[in-house]
């Protein structure tokens, strides 16, 4: 098989990924997503107090300060955050008077007695954000370790909005540029190399010393941070990439750490880039054996392994272009898809764990022509990249990867080959490989470590090796799962076990849950079970009727399935005081401007509970959407739905009449 040529812009040390998918939306019926609080740019050294201490310019005497900050996000109700910066030399070696700031914020416990020690939480990349990640994540992550201690975030040194900034906005646009151009092989390393030394030229040019980024570095940046915050110890919580700096801090500053979870574990002496480190066949093997296995998914999707690796064949003769959408930039389309990168963005899915359970409906929806699903999955590497300072990814990947093996070591499917990628490295000036960087942490600190099975990026091999030099660790791997899936919304299972380790690092948490575990393969829905229904009353509507039992109750009267992070199966209830004419031309007006394809149209009269329902259709996206009015007194009622075509026949016969036939003004 073709394999990709995986460029060392790639992420291979990606967190994990959140991708908020919208559909068509209006201002009354449509469910509303509270949005993600954006976290702005912080104020830079020359914007702070002129009288802010100075370090005296001996190594010997630097001393760590706080230079308290407003925080620049909003902060969750009922919870305190204490934002600011910790600074600290950038070379601890050289002139102390040469500093980096690193932004942290810690988030104060919601307990009366909180323990005395707080998690720091160690983001992946390396070079992605951290403190705007958590914002995201707070009630699903954050919250939970507040009700027993604080929990303090930061940005690593040149990431996030720490300063300076390492990030190479040359580097992400050639990256946009080279998913829409079939580049020579000559062409592309040219252009990334042009890239790679305008970035190192701008960065080097506003002072900043590339050798200073790397692992130790941060580490000892860690250690600055707990003691100029007047903490004893702390519970490291890494993901990814940060499980190689939270093995660094076990390592460098023992003293420090009560307990580290590590979750989806790069081992200190792996050589990620050495031919072999990252097997996708095997990943791939298992998605196939397992969607056999289960008669639903093997029903749906009969011999999904030669029907994937036939697109691979065919793709590789005829490529085909995918218009994707990207967070980068407004819009790019004409996507080249050949078979490497089919098998890449099939990859990019079986990293996070919420996309896994589409993976086999998208192989089939390719074969169909149907590639929306596709232009998800080739929009999560520019995802990681939107928050990701490549710069500081270059530094540390060089020093601690690259340098660490010998050209003719790498592997031979990276772009250009070993010397190409050490010429890189040289030029970027990089540090050079300290081969004490590279040998396996042995420690006897509590450790938990997580695993997940489908991880493509972090294999579970990379945790159980590491396990074994831990004398006093917990292995935990979670069946179908992949990249970090701790952080898994989910999925409750991995983070609960976290959360117990952590309160008690002594005792192997309880594994039940992860029997349970295992997320179904997405089949389409076919009417071949009961839906089940549950009472449903809106004292804001004036309405009552039923609803489908487990459906998300996401406002305004709207349900969704939310049978996988794509499903854009849901269902509103409502009612104005308004005619059938006004409130559809109303609508008509605004489902025009959010996204739907055409006007409804007429689809006949229904009658049910004494009240004579007008039906119309129309379509979002190419899929379905199905309208009911009634009219009663003062009020006309409105059901709608939206659904997958290939599940519309079904949902329309066991879900949308039933909830029709139910719906009455309250009494």
């Amino acid at each position: 098989m073709k394999r990709p040529k995986l460029l060392l812009v790639i992420v291979f040390l990606a967190t994990s990924l959140s991708l908020q998918v919208t559909g068509c939306s209006s201002e009354k019926y449509v469910p509303t997503v509270t949005p993600v609080p954006t976290v702005t740019s912080t104020p830079t050294p020359t914007q702070t107090p002129t009288s802010t201490p100075t370090p005296t310019p001996t190594k010997e005497a630097y001393t760590p300060i706080f230079v308290p900050t407003n925080c620049t996000f909003a902060i969750p109700e009922g919870t305190t955050v204490e934002c600011g910066f910790v600074v600290v030399p950038e070379d601890r070696d050289g002139d102390p008077a040469d500093t980096v700031w690193l932004a942290v914020a810690v988030y104060r416990s919601t307990s009366d007695v909180p323990a005395s020690a707080p998690v720091i939480f160690l983001q992946g990349g390396p070079g992605s954000s951290a403190v705007a990640w958590t914002t995201g994540f707070y009630e699903e992550f954050v919250a939970p370790i507040l009700k027993k201690r604080d929990f303090i975030v930061f940005d690593q040194r040149g990431a996030g909005l720490s300063e300076p900034l390492l990030d190479c906005p040359e580097i992400k646009f050639l990256y946009l540029q080279d998913l829409k151009q079939n580049l020579s092989d000559d062409e592309r390393e040219a252009r990334y190399t042009a890239a790679f030394l305008a970035c190192r030229d701008r960065l080097v040019s506003n002072g900043v010393d590339l050798t200073a980024y790397t692992s130790a570095a941060s580490a000892a940046d860690i250690n600055d941070i707990i003691t100029v915050l007047g903490y004893e110890q702390v519970n490291l919580y890494g993901i990814s990439y940060g499980t190689r700096l939270a093995q660094t801090v076990m390592r460098d500053f023992p003293e420090i750490v009560r307990s580290a979870v590590l979750d989806s574990v790069l081992p200190l002496e792996v050589k990620l880039y050495n031919e072999g480190a990252v097997e996708s066949d095997h990943v791939l093997d298992m998605l196939f054996d397992d969607c056999a296995a289960d008669p639903a998914c093997n029903a749906a999707y009969p011999d999904l392994k030669t029907v994937f690796y036939d697109l691979v064949e065919q793709l590789d003769v005829e490529p085909l272009t995918v218009e994707v959408t990207s967070s980068l930039v407004e819009q790019f389309d004409d996507v080249m898809v050949d078979g490497a990168k089919l098998t890449g963005a099939v990859m990019w899915a079986l990293h996070s764990s919420s996309y896994i359970p589409l993976v086999p409906q998208a192989i089939y929806d390719i074969q169909d022509d149907d590639y929306s699903y596709l232009g998800y999955c080739l929009t999560l590497p520019t995802s990681v990249y939107e928050n990701m300072a490549l710069g500081v990814m270059l530094s540390i990947n060089c020093h601690e990867q690259i340098f660490s093996s010998a050209p003719e070591e790498l592997r031979t499917d990276l772009y250009g080959g070993g010397e190409s990628l050490f010429h890189i490295c040289d030029v970027w000036g990089a540090a050079p490989f300290d081969p004490h960087e590279g040998e396996p942490l042995v420690s006897d600190i509590p450790t938990l470590i997580l695993a997940g099975e489908y991880d493509p990026t972090t294999p579970s091999t990379f945790s159980k090796q590491v396990a074994e030099n831990l004398s006093n660790s917990h292995f935990f791997e979670f069946p179908r799962q992949g990249h970090a899936p701790s952080t898994n919304t989910l999925e409750d299972c991995p983070f609960n076990i976290a959360l117990a380790f952590l309160d008690d690092p002594a005792t192997n948490p309880d594994d039940a849950c992860v029997a349970e575990m295992g997320p179904q393969f997405v089949v389409p829905f076919a009417g071949t079970e009961d839906v089940e229904f549950e009472p449903f009353t809106s004292d804001e509507y004036g309405i009552t009727g039923v609803i489908p039992s487990g459906w998300q109750d996401v406002g305004m009267g709207f349900y969704n399935r939310a049978a996988s992070v794509l499903d854009p199966t849901q269902i509103g209830l409502q009612a104005a005081p308004v005619s059938t004419e006004e409130w559809l031309q109303w609508l008509t007006v605004q489902f025009q401007q959010v996204g739907f394809d055409e006007t409804p149209v007429s689809a006949g009269e229904r009658k049910a509970n004494g009240l004579t329902w007008a039906l119309y259709v129309t379509e979002c996206k190419g899929e379905p959407v199905d309208l009911a009015l009634a009219e009663e007194g003062v009020l006309t009622l409105l059901v709608v739905m939206l659904s997958d075509s290939r599940e519309h026949d079904s949902l329309y016969e066991m879900v949308y009449l039933p909830v029709i036939d139910a719906l009455v003004p309250v009494e």
